[in-house]
C-alpha cells in the first residue's frame, strides 16, 4: 500500500494526510514482528504505507525528499506525537 501523491505538489491530498494523522496520533506504533494483542490504542507499523519512517526521540532524519513518505514522530514509549510527509 501506498499512499496517492500530486504530482505538482510531491503530497498526497490533505484528506489522505489528515486520515494518517487521525490514525496515528496518540497510539502506539508497534515494531515489526511485534503483537498487536488487539488494543485499539496500538498500531502496526507494518500495516503503514510504503514508504514509511518511525522516528524516536533521539533518532537521526536525514533531510532528502521522498515523495509519499510518511514520517511518524514517536516518544520512548512509543505513542505517536506528528505525523508528517516527505
Amino acid at each position: 500500500m501506498s499512499l496517492t501523491v500530486d504530482p505538482s505538489t510531491g503530497q498526497p491530498p490533505i484528506e489522505e494526510m489528515e486520515s494518517w494523522k487521525q490514525k496515528l496520533i496518540g497510539k502506539i506504533i508497534l515494531e515489526a514482528g511485534q503483537v498487536n494483542e488487539q488494543d485499539d490504542q496500538v498500531f502496526n507499523a507494518t500495516a503503514l504505507p510504503e514508504p514509511y519512517r518511525v522516528l524516536g526521540p533521539n533518532d537521526i532524519m536525514t533531510r532528502d525528499f521522498v515523495p509519499g513518505r510518511i514520517n511518524v514522530f514517536v516518544e520512548e514509549d512509543r505513542k505517536c506525537t506528528k505525523v508528517t510527509f516527505c
